[in-house]
């Protein structure tokens, strides 16, 4: 049996869960409901667009790969590329999640909350996602390794900046674009990845952040992100308990 089969299968029915009937899951576990809100905000409204833009792209730029690939023989970021990889590792990202969901949770703050579940299904349904497709196309690294397409410091770093940009603007989303892209540029620099990996990964991630993030701005109606104008200019977040 193929070695991606059993995940492949796994995804293809939360997938058909997901778009399916509504009335069906109503006594299903919040587990459960959670990921199928999550999948069928992602592959059921226009972010699956934007992945199917991204593998378009990403099979156009895999034809230059090598040769874009040779402006990166000498890095140009150099100890940079090192610490610019923990920022989009799981293992980074994943516990800062669940600790913004535990302190909303241990200080009964809402807004935190919210905002650290959707960041931790966000990045797990991503992780589940480029898991599937790297056993599939198990590509080849530019320095020799393995499954690089596509990539996952792409797709998670993409994932939260979408999130964040999602649940409170351009002033949280343009910070996490940019250490999006730079985590992602120095993928490049570093030889692990090609541009097509990256592409496609920042578009996964993408398309991920905002349907879990809309899925959880549908489920807290009563969540506000309201703009502060005045002596103190900034977000404030508002939640109505009524």
């Amino acid at each position: 049996m193929n070695k991606c089969f059993i995940p492949i299968f796994i995804l293809a029915l939360c997938a058909c869960i997901g778009l399916g009937p509504k009335p069906a899951l109503a006594k299903l576990p919040n587990v459960i409901k959670h990921a199928e809100g999550d999948i069928r905000y992602t592959f059921g409204y226009w972010p699956v667009v934007v992945i199917g833009g991204g593998a378009l792209t990403a099979g156009l730029l895999s034809l230059k790969d090598h040769s874009f690939q040779n402006n990166f023989k000498t890095r140009h970021l150099g100890r940079f590329d090192t610490v610019a990889k923990y920022f989009g590792e799981y293992y980074v990202l994943d516990p800062a999640a669940f600790l913004l969901f535990g302190a909303g949770k241990l200080f009964h703050n809402e807004e935190l909350v919210v905002t650290g579940e959707t960041l931790v299904e966000s990045l797990l349904f991503t992780q589940a996602m480029t898991g599937v497709l790297k056993l599939g196309f198990n590509r080849t690294r530019p320095n020799g390794g393995n499954y690089s397409f596509p990539s996952g410091h792409a797709a998670n770093t993409f994932a939260v900046a979408t999130v964040l940009e999602t649940l409170y603007g351009l002033k949280a989303g343009i910070p996490g674009y940019l250490a999006a892209g730079l985590v992602s540029y120095s993928r490049l620099d570093a030889n692990d990845h090609f541009l097509s990996d990256l592409v496609f990964g920042a578009a996964l991630g993408s398309a991920i952040g905002w349907g879990t993030a809309h899925f959880h701005k549908m489920k807290n109606p009563n969540l506000y992100v309201l703009p502060m104008i005045g002596a103190s200019k900034g977000l404030s977040f508002v939640y109505n308990f009524k």
